[in-house]
């Protein structure tokens, strides 16, 4: 069973400043509507270079995000990443919730996102080739080369793969993160620690912590370590 979270307050606020903009206004301001029926989230887009590390690429992309501003004076973000690669972490967001403590609930503004390329952020996905690699009767080799062709073929944008890396990745919520305007606290499982980690080391600014959970989904503190970032980060 999932533990309602025992990291609190006293692992993620870290004496955090409170936010410096009302995050439910600026939700508004990005035009920001329901994520879905029901939800607690506000989903929001936003325009993100196709190349953050080529300046003469013009092209530009858009990225999603779910928002849950905090219940009382924010501060700052809980960002989770989500594993894969390739989950939508937008789908997972409502479900999660009910692992948090109210009081990280009052205090942060929860944030997920679909990584680019993933979900509404570019819908790429192959089930047809997902299903003939788990019905494959060939060695794993053969097999794995079959799906990554037939996953190409079958993708909705192929030409977006060589910009949906890790690296252009964490740069999507890094350019969010300025927009909220806020410190963050960093939480990853599985794929998403390799995803928080690499955030950590291109912008340890404004990031309070990052949260490495290694085996479980959602945040369980038997599975979780906290990594406290330096205090002139």
């Amino acid at each position: 069973m999932v533990r309602r979270i025992a990291i609190t307050l006293a692992a993620l606020c870290l004496a955090a400043p409170a936010a410096s903009a009302d995050t439910a206004q600026t939700l508004t301001r990005l035009g920001g509507a329901p994520c879905g029926k029901g939800s607690a989230f506000t989903c929001v887009s936003i325009q993100v270079p196709l190349d953050h590390f080529d300046a003469a690429n013009p092209s530009r992309i858009r990225v999603w995000f779910a928002v849950r501003p905090a219940t009382g004076r924010s501060d700052g973000i809980l960002a989770i990443a989500t594993g894969g690669p390739g989950s939508s972490g937008i789908l997972s967001a409502d479900a999660y919730l009910g692992s948090y403590s109210a009081e990280v609930l009052r205090h942060r503004d929860v944030v997920f996102f679909d990584q680019r390329g993933i979900g509404r952020s570019g819908g790429n996905t192959c089930p047809d080739a997902v299903n003939a690699y788990r019905l494959s009767d060939a060695s794993v080799e053969e097999a794995s080369g079959v799906f990554a062709r037939a996953c190409v073929a079958e993708l909705r944008s192929p030409g977006l793969l060589p910009y949906v890396g890790t690296d252009q990745a964490v740069e999507d919520l890094a350019a969010f993160r300025r927009i909220l305007d806020e410190p963050m606290i960093l939480y990853g499982e599985s794929y998403g620690t390799q995803y928080a980690q690499t955030y950590a080391a291109a912008h340890p600014e404004h990031l309070q912590g990052v949260i490495i959970d290694r085996k479980s989904t959602r945040l369980n503190s038997s599975h979780s370590s906290v990594s406290r970032m330096p205090s002139s980060a």
